[in-house]
């Protein structure tokens, strides 16, 4: 993904209107009212366009006119209802779409203003991707009416309906050949992929067999050509079928991630398509693409972000005063050292940090001496599982990694709760919170006096129910809609990338398809909500771009002398695992550049523990992300994502005494980072398990 726009501060975060209203009310003169801050948006997740210019394009959720040659756009839909690709009718009078109502897409007609809107489909069905036929007087669109998704021919006059395909395949992306009056569509079956074409009544011919899943084709004006878009281990790249015998597959433009939605045939040689969040206009065999910029102007969401403060709870039995002494302290701001300083813990909160040797002690305190080392905040790992048959020593495992707080995933159940409680009574593992919330999920109960409740919400999609509901299939799931619903509706505490609503395999995903561009990144930003890294990301990050992790004392008492299996899973992932792990670290990057605030999950076991949250900070750091941030993805942040930072992720007085005691400097070397010499939970130094 190279945008041609590089993601600027100016542009991410939020353009001020400047010009404000005067009303007169009689003789007298009202204050001018300021409209709402705007979000401009010059690069869009979403993007389809249609007509002949002026452009009717599609950003993040409604319609807009763009002029021909670009600039900036006026709303055609009004905000709130969402609104996805448009096709603008033969004569340019119309314009059809499909919209949201009551959960389910349905077509809608409107001038070509967006004046008078009016559905003409019905029923609990989604109704995807309409295109009108060449006279204007039907519609063709995708259907799940039957129960799969087929083609469908809707008279507009009379409101006739009537089946076009069949078969046990799904149908998807019809398209009009204006020359011959056919139809062409994408068929989607388990490995299998097809473009077909007929005239409605005629039996389909299939034109094209792919391994690759096909999307939104167009025929070029002669009938001769079809420019479609296939999901390539590369990312989603342009193609051309030409329907010669037999078919020739050539691509049109290598290097641009291409928009899940048909071009624009202006002519026999000439297209306008989205690509990489913008409007492209490319001649067949051109090396370049000429850029048409659009600026849409959004209102700014307001900060939603509310997260309810939790206190944690004081020690059941406080340990004895506690004195730690190192070379290095990390200041509370999480950004540098406080050097030649001491901690006092007594309570098991941090009662005072000074120069040595300044604080009163009491009677009793224990001396810690770390010489050279550095102290720093234990760290948090928000989302992670503890499987039935675990063992007591994860504890031992998870403080080996500097973990001092873990919170379980929702749906925990009595293995956790049970070793939870020992942990907590023989000061054998981290402190362990309730179960991560997914937007509109329960905790389970009966944590009472075990866990305590956490209430981190994590959306991977829109938490609007509508909105799920209005995905039926991974290229109906739009990632700006799902992630600007999330951040916009006050329910998310933190949003995890990508954000499509699944837990996509990274080995298993398409370059492209989890891509956050400027608008979807905006949103979030001006939300003021967290993003989760993808933990699916933990292991192929560390092979990736951080080797040197595998050295570790912790991963060779994991692996041993061999190889790990995982090592060698990625070592077999195919290029368009490896190209979507590139977009994820880029993401991340600009997300932070932005001023964006990251959280690192592990997400174990699908990681395994403590490695998965190492292996995300390592990914953190691959993606240009400064230190200072990578530790408070485990820290700081962390902690106020959960609203857990009144008592943990920083040191502070008053603070929980959770200390990890590192030798060398992370801030330096995120490689000190796992140099454990101890691990101290609510001022009990504990004994982390793996090789010393």
């Amino acid at each position: 993904m190279k945008p041609p726009h590089r993601y600027r501060r100016r542009t991410q975060r939020v353009a001020l209107a400047a010009l404000a209203t005067l009303a007169l009310i009689g003789a007298a003169r009202a204050e001018p009212a300021e409209p709402p801050p705007l979000l401009l948006v010059r690069e869009a997740t979403e993007l389809s366009v249609t007509g002949r210019g002026p452009w009717v394009i599609e950003v993040a959720r409604r319609l807009w006119r763009l002029p021909t040659a670009g600039g900036p756009a006026e709303p055609l839909t009004p905000a709130g209802q969402w609104a996805r690709r448009p096709q603008q009718s033969p004569d340019g009078a119309r314009l059809v779409y499909q919209a949201l109502v009551a959960g389910a897409f349905q077509i809608a007609i409107s001038n070509a203003d967006g004046s008078e809107p009016r559905i003409v489909t019905s029923g609990p069905f989604h109704h995807l991707t309409p295109a009108w036929s060449p006279d204007g007087s039907s519609l063709a669109f995708a259907a799940n009416r039957t129960g799969r998704f087929q083609i469908w021919l809707l008279e507009v006059t009379s409101g006739e309906l009537r089946l076009v395909s069949s078969g046990s395949e799904q149908h998807y992306d019809p398209a009009w050949d204006a020359a011959r009056g056919r139809l062409a569509w994408v068929s989607e079956a388990p490995g299998r992929f097809g473009l077909h074409a007929a005239r409605p009544g005629e039996t389909p011919q299939q034109l094209l067999t792919s391994s690759l899943p096909l999307r939104a084709p167009a025929w070029r004006p002669d009938g001769r050509v079809i420019a479609y878009t296939a999901l390539t281990p590369q990312g989603p790249r342009l193609q051309l079928a030409i329907l010669s015998r037999p078919v020739v597959v050539k691509p049109l433009a290598a290097g641009e991630s291409a928009a899940m939605s048909p071009p624009v045939w202006l002519d026999d040689r000439n297209l306008l398509y989205g690509a990489d969040g913008q409007l492209r206009r490319r001649e067949i065999g051109a090396n370049l693409s000429e850029p048409i910029g659009f600026e849409v102007a959004l209102e700014r969401p307001p900060a939603t972000r509310r997260v309810p403060r939790i206190s944690l709870p004081e020690p059941a039995t406080p340990a004895a005063p506690l004195l730690v002494r190192a070379a290095r302290v990390l200041n509370a701001a999480g950004d540098g050292w406080l050097l030649d300083h001491e901690l006092l813990v007594e309570g098991g909160r941090i009662r005072a940090i000074g120069q040595r040797g300044t604080l009163a002690l009491p009677a009793g305190v224990t001396t810690i001496d770390t010489g050279a080392g550095a102290v720093l905040p234990g760290l948090l790992d928000l989302t992670l599982e503890i499987p039935v048959g675990s063992s007591d020593t994860l504890g031992a495992t998870l403080l080996g990694y500097g973990i001092t707080t873990a919170q379980l995933r929702a749906g925990f159940g009595p293995t956790a709760l049970d070793m939870a409680g020992r942990w907590q009574r023989f000061a054998s593992g981290p402190r362990v919170l309730a179960g991560t919330t997914w937007c509109g999920g329960t905790l389970p109960a009966g944590n009472t006096g075990i866990l305590t409740p956490g209430v981190l919400q994590v959306c991977a999609a829109a938490s609007d129910p509508a909105t799920l509901a209005a995905a039926p299939q991974s290229i109906e799931r739009p990632l700006w809609s799902a992630v600007g619903l999330a951040a916009s509706s006050g329910l998310a505490h933190a949003i995890e990338y990508p954000g499509m609503g699944l837990r996509v395999p990274l080995a298993e995903a398409q370059a492209g398809n989890t891509l956050w561009l400027q608008d979807a990144l905006d949103q979030v930003l001006a939300a003021g909500v967290p993003v989760i890294a993808n933990p699916d990301a933990a292991w192929p990050a560390v092979f990736e771009f951080a080797p040197d992790l595998l050295d570790s004392r912790q991963v060779r008492a994991l692996c041993g002398d061999g190889a790990c299996p995982a090592a060698v899973a990625w070592s077999l992932a195919g290029p368009a695992a490896r190209a979507a792990l590139r977009d994820q670290r880029r993401v991340l990057g600009r997300f932070v550049a932005g001023g964006g605030t990251i959280v690192a999950v592990s997400d174990s076991p699908e990681t395994p523990f403590g490695l998965g949250l190492h292996a995300e900070l390592r990914l953190l750091e691959s993606a240009g992300v400064p230190r200072t941030a990578v530790l408070a993805a485990a820290t700081r942040a962390a902690a106020a994502a959960a609203g857990l930072d009144a008592d943990v992720g920083s040191l502070a007085p008053g603070k929980l005494g959770d200390l990890l005691i590192v030798a060398g400097d992370p801030l330096a070397d995120l490689r000190a980072l796992l140099a454990i010499e101890q691990v101290i939970v609510a001022g009990r130094p504990m004994q982390p398990a793996g090789p010393r």
